[in-house]
């Protein structure tokens, strides 16, 4: 359980750092445009 609950955690952090950059990324490219 532990384990299973560590990965989680890690995998949460990965996916929101992940989702931060895409979202950078996407307000990179549409910004200029509005």
């Amino acid at each position: 359980y532990e384990t299973g609950k560590k990965v989680a955690d890690d995998f949460y952090e990965w996916a929101n750092i992940n989702f931060d950059e895409r979202l950078g990324q996407l307000n990179y490219v549409i910004n200029p445009v509005i």
